[in-house]
């Protein structure tokens, strides 16, 4: 009997499934049934096979660059900090991933786990796909999508136009999330670098304009990177 993610794929194949973002190499990005955590997606592998083991090396190697990909669109084109992935197959055992996008505004507790923990089944159950709220998104995902397939292609992904200063304010930034579990306040940045309030101030203005930093707007504290750790240089 065909599962929920034959039919899903199967639907998608025939221009049938409403939750298409786009194609992929490996599969179909899809927006999830579930949007109480807005941007929430799936990678769903096609041919469907049960699970990632099943897959070739180079297969392998796709799948999670494409898991990837989704997650790095989801960070270009909403203000997550984060991405979860996740694949499980207990329920429906057949190859499909979960690309969760994490926010600075989530409360504490609930952020610091994998959503399907932090969060109850009537929370999650909350916020159903709408086509008409969330295409949008899903156009723009698709875009960023496309646009990072053909970086990849062109070896651009992790070609980053920062300068050396800008470079270690990222790094200081990230690395100061990572370790406190928040991002720091523009006083940490000045201390850390000796420089004034100013010149932090306009140094994040920067980095915000040119998409290397992000803000929750009306939330103190919520600077986010936008680059993946290893497109980032060591902190001096």
């Amino acid at each position: 009997m065909p599962t929920l993610i034959h039919q899903r794929v199967r639907a998608a194949k025939n221009g049938e499934n409403p939750t298409v973002i786009c194609r992929m190499p490996s599969g179909w990005a899809v927006i999830g049934d579930r949007q109480f955590i807005p941007g929430s997606c799936l990678l769903l592998a096609d041919p469907v096979v049960p699970d990632l083991n099943a897959l070739t090396g180079a297969q392998r190697t796709q799948f999670l660059n494409d898991m990837a990909i989704i997650g790095d669109a989801l960070l270009e084109v909403t203000t997550s900090f984060r991405i979860n992935y996740e694949i499980l197959g207990n329920t429906e055992p057949f190859l499909h991933a979960h690309i969760s996008p994490r926010y600075l505004n989530e409360p504490d507790e609930p952020r610091a786990v994998p959503v399907w923990v932090g969060y109850s089944r009537d929370e999650l159950i909350s916020q159903p796909f709408d086509l008409e709220r969330d295409q949008p998104l899903m156009r723009q995902l698709a875009a960023a999508i496309k646009n990072k397939v053909t970086q990849i292609k062109n070896n651009d992904l992790h070609k980053p136009s920062y300068t050396p200063k800008q470079g270690q304010y990222l790094a200081f930034i990230y690395y100061y999330t990572k370790l406190n579990h928040r991002p720091p306040a523009q006083a940490d940045i000045q201390r850390y670098f000796r420089v004034s309030p100013p010149t932090v101030h306009q140094m994040i203005l920067k980095l915000e304009e040119k998409g290397f930093l992000k803000r929750v707007p009306g939330h103190a504290r919520s600077i986010a990177v936008s680059l993946p750790l290893e497109q980032l240089p060591p902190l001096e």
